[in-house]
């Protein structure tokens, strides 16, 4: 699973400093930009590549690139007038889109859904209907976060039969090796090769 991962990030990677290079090819002047990214990654080696490299400037572009704390929290800030560009994932742009914020999509690098439940095999977890009576953890703020009602309710699970414990992305993994849960939602892209 790890080699299907690292292929999907180093062709994501390429495929954003293609799609950068185009975007950005046609600007006339050097202009200001803030890119909220929604949690470091390697999808967003483009992004540091380019600045390091000095391609957004070559482009018209003054780029600064924040660090935000999930997809939903930087779609909040650049919804916020806080950034202008919010790198995240498109099902949170989905949601934020249903609850009233004015966004629009103008790249798209990964199509399929990275969302998931990471869980250790010794825990005997390997269904949905597994997980009820079991402490969960959850980034508060990302994609997941936001999906994982509407994967409970596809499982056929309540958030009553389980427990759910919200924290900062940057406590997940500590939390989740550390055995205090029993589970962890994020993205397994993101969050599987840090465990």
């Amino acid at each position: 699973m790890s080699g299907s991962i690292l292929t999907r990030a180093c062709f994501a990677q390429l495929v954003g400093s293609i799609v950068l290079s185009i975007f950005f090819a046609h600007a006339q002047a050097q202009e200001k930009l803030t890119m909220q990214t929604g949690s470091l990654d390697g999808v967003h080696a483009a992004l540091f590549l380019a600045l390091q490299k000095g391609w957004f400037r070559e482009a018209g572009f003054d780029v600064t690139i924040m660090d935000g704390k999930g997809s939903a929290t930087a779609i909040q800030q650049v919804s916020a007038g806080q950034g202008d560009v919010a790198y995240s994932q498109l099902a949170t742009m989905a949601t934020a889109i249903d609850r009233g914020m004015s966004l629009i999509s103008i790249a798209c690098f990964v199509r399929a859904g990275d969302n998931g439940v990471i869980v250790g095999s010794h825990t005997g977890i390997k269904l949905p209907k597994d997980l009820t009576q079991k402490r969960i953890a959850f980034a508060t703020g990302t994609a997941s976060a936001a999906l994982m009602d509407g994967f409970f309710k596809k499982a056929g699970l309540r958030r009553e039969q389980m427990t759910l414990v919200g924290v900062d992305l940057s406590a997940l993994a500590a939390l989740y090796v550390s055995g205090e849960v029993d589970a962890a939602i994020n993205t397994i892209a993101y969050f599987g090769p840090i465990v």
